[in-house]
């Protein structure tokens, strides 16, 4: 097989290969790249490559894909904890960065006290305890 430097690609020679009209399966690219990548980089550099596509396609994807190419597929990706929808307020965690108003509000009015008089320590204690 004959080597191009990246810019030397005979891009023109396939076009004029290919028919108008025929269609190629979905992943004809991605195997295409990744037969470049295995020639160029090894089979480390095709696992790589095949684990880069992990958040992009199916798995079932990615397996035919290194199938196709002969390397074994990366490990399938451990699904995301569901996120609960519907969070009452005082349950919802702060972004991380961002203030939580609430909070910064409650414990204003516990330092000022009930009559103006001090800080609620016990309030206080129990606030950040939580």
């Amino acid at each position: 097989m004959q080597r191009y430097m990246a810019g030397d690609f005979p891009r023109q020679e396939q076009q004029q290969r290919q028919q108008p009209g025929t269609a190629r399966p979905p992943l004809y690219h991605a195997v295409q790249l990744g037969a470049y990548v295995l020639e160029q980089r090894g089979r480390e550099g095709a696992l790589a490559y095949a684990s880069a596509l992990l958040p992009v396609l199916p798995y079932d994807m990615i397996q035919g894909m290194c199938r196709q190419l002969g390397i074994a597929a990366p490990e399938k990706p451990k699904p995301l904890p569901p996120q609960e929808g519907g969070q009452s307020a005082k349950n919802r965690q702060p972004n991380r960065g961002e203030p939580d108003m609430e909070m910064i509000l409650r414990l204003m009015q516990l330092m000022k006290g009930k009559n103006g008089d001090g800080a609620d320590l016990s309030q206080l204690v129990k606030m950040l305890g939580k």
